[in-house]
């Protein structure tokens, strides 16, 4: 009968490979040891340098995020005192002036990825709306926004704020 041949186990895998690379060791000279060595050392310190200037470009970016936006509503700032200092023959010129600065408002928060909330005349939804009043209308559908007090504002996919609506709420019969 012949005698099985078993598999090496972990700890003998283990061994065998410590002496392969014991053996490559001791026939490598010290000198190419010393340059491996001081290679190791200097990639070491390229990767923690590369690691530390990641890291402190993070940072500025954090820090700066707002410039572009704190620029644009800087520009709005600007038209506003104009507006506030123009001398208006009539009111509707002043109306008409103001209308283009809320334009420009509205252009920089679309620019930065903030909607409206569309609300009226829509189904009521606690997490886009804040029902402050309710009516009862028997010619509207029941849970349906019948008023917008104040607009509310998605940014990308959050609430920023939500929209400030009243809410027809049939009553029973």
């Amino acid at each position: 009968m012949a005698k099985k041949k078993s598999e090496p186990t972990t700890d003998e895998t283990v061994e065998t490979a410590q002496e392969d690379v014991q053996e490559e060791v001791t026939e490598t000279p010290p000198s190419e040891l010393q340059q491996l060595k001081d290679q190791m050392l200097r990639d070491r310190a390229e990767l923690e340098n590369f690691k530390r200037r990641v890291n402190d470009e993070r940072i500025k970016e954090r820090k700066y995020a707002q410039l572009d936006v704190l620029k644009k509503v800087a520009d709005v700032l600007d038209n506003l005192d104009r507006a506030m200092n123009a001398q208006y023959a009539d009111v509707e010129r002043f109306k008409e002036g103001l209308k283009s600065v809320v334009k420009q408002v509205e252009l920089v928060l679309e620019s930065e990825s903030v909607t409206e909330i569309d609300s009226l005349h829509q189904p009521f939804d606690a997490t886009k709306h804040q029902a402050v009043m309710t009516e009862s209308n028997p010619k509207m559908d029941d849970q349906v926004i019948t008023e917008v007090f104040q607009k509310g504002y998605m940014y990308k996919d959050r609430i920023l704020r939500p929209s400030m609506v009243k809410v027809n709420h049939k009553e029973e019969k």
